[in-house]
């Protein structure tokens, strides 16, 4: 019987120093390749990329900006410039403002919105708050809401900017915009 006790207990152990945390991966890696691979001047550097900011917060940039990023003031010369952006765009990198010049917008996830991602999930927010026929957010939010839902389609896999003419935030899926397709 002990032997069957140490037999289990050296398996649950191999199991537990074998099993490495994954980072997590929210961005389509197509997308990530499609920004990789773009020449400036960036044909994709209207899209709204979010990364995670130093102090929770969360920082709103574009293509160009993560691109003199890597070139210039951040240390990320270990790795190439398609595997800086799968870190960036997955949350799995921290900035300072600093580091980033064309930066749009520092913000802190709004409270409410969270909460209802967490509980709810994804299709909660978008049941609510994204008008799918016309691909916009719904209108007559506050920044805060703005922003934080904006990075939630962002984080599964839509396409964010906002309308020119119209001034809405535009979300679409990634799928549905050929120039993106593989």
């Amino acid at each position: 019987m002990k032997l069957f006790h140490y037999i289990i207990f050296i398996v649950t152990m191999i199991s537990v120093f074998s099993c490495k945390q994954q980072e997590k991966r929210f961005i389509n890696q197509g997308f990530i390749e499609k920004l990789a691979s773009d020449k400036a001047p960036f044909r994709y550097d209207f899209f709204f990329l979010f990364v995670k900011g130093d102090s929770n917060n969360l920082i709103v940039t574009c293509l160009a900006d993560l691109h003199n990023c890597y070139q210039g003031k951040c240390e990320y010369k270990g790795m190439s410039f398609k595997d800086f952006l799968a870190e960036a765009l997955n949350q799995n990198l921290v900035f300072q403002s600093n580091q980033l010049t064309n930066y749009r917008k520092v913000f802190i996830l709004n409270d409410s919105i969270r909460k209802m991602y967490q509980e709810k999930g994804f299709d909660s927010i978008k049941a609510k708050y994204y008008n799918e026929k016309k691909q916009w957010m719904v209108s007559g939010l506050s920044e805060s809401f703005k922003y934080s839902i904006m990075y939630y389609f962002f984080l599964n896999n839509y396409v964010v900017g906002i309308d020119d003419v119209s001034g809405s935030c535009v979300m679409i899926p990634q799928k549905d915009i050929p120039s993106l397709q593989m």
